[in-house]
């Protein structure tokens, strides 16, 4: 907790704990609730952001049991994951609606996604085109915008889908896609961009193929790779202090400790 030293000053003094990587704790929601069997997730972000989408894993039909200090995760595999049993509500999370929309676009059901006043104006339709491109249908408001729903197309056929821009999140939502459809997915982003799904697929032992390709990568991926549940260990992300150092810099007399375990590079 940060405090002012005196009601009458304005100096920022204390101690923050730097929070948990945030995308990280979505992916780590995600693939282990995909994996056989049960995982662990250790230091999860649990911010409104993360918490929909592990809310939204549960409406198709994972479990997650808090623990003392780690989530315990039932994870139902590749192949095993259930219409949504609701409206998807994902809050004001983007990620989690561009992420997911990916996910389950191979999946023989339909999924309905809604969110807040914020979020139902921003446009989807980054991920819109890839998710047709595997054959999924999408419903939506202004052909663009959420509320909207997916069709999914279980027999959905890979696709090479060369970015427009560069995009963690797009990327992510087709290589999610890609999991679960036979055949390899390719993907060409025009320059590099985060990596956070990648460095996880390779760390859970599935086989994802990364090369130069001009100023980019190609990233190839051959789906319906199982996996196993395993520990999850969520590092904290020193960007998300940076709104208090920057206070500190700026008024006088400002002291902050920022006590830092295990932040991601």
């Amino acid at each position: 907790m940060v405090t002012t030293t005196r009601k009458t000053d304005i100096a920022l003094n204390g101690e923050i704990i730097v929070a948990p990587d945030k995308s990280i704790s979505h992916r780590s929601i995600i693939f282990a609730s995909l994996a056989n069997g049960k995982s662990k997730i250790y230091n999860l972000l649990e911010g409104e952001d993360a918490l929909k989408t592990m809310n939204a894993m549960r409406l198709m039909g994972v479990e997650f049991t808090k623990k003392e200090n780690f989530y315990e995760v039932n994870g139902v595999g590749i192949v095993g994951l259930m219409e949504p049993s609701d409206i998807l509500d994902m809050g004001n999370s983007g990620t989690s609606t561009r992420l997911l929309a990916g996910l389950v676009c191979p999946y023989n059901f339909t999924s309905f996604f809604t969110g807040d006043a914020s979020l139902r104006k921003r446009p989807m339709g980054r991920v819109f085109e890839p998710i047709q491109k595997f054959g999924a249908q999408i419903i939506s408001r202004k052909n663009n915008l959420s509320p909207f729903a997916i069709i999914g197309n279980q027999d959905a056929m890979p696709i090479e889908y060369e970015m427009k821009m560069a995009s963690a999140q797009v990327k992510s939502c087709i290589l999610l896609a890609s999991l679960a459809v036979k055949g390899t997915t390719t993907i060409i982003e025009p320059e590099k961009c985060r990596d956070h799904t990648e460095i996880m697929m390779k760390n859970l032992g599935l086989k994802i193929i990364q090369e130069n390709f001009n100023n980019g990568t190609k990233i190839s991926y051959n789906g319906l790779q199982e996996f196993a549940g395993r520990d999850f260990e969520i590092p904290n992300d020193i960007s998300s202090s940076a709104f208090f150092m920057v206070g500190a810099l700026l008024v006088k007399n400002s002291k902050i400790l920022f006590l830092i375990f295990g932040v991601g590079l």
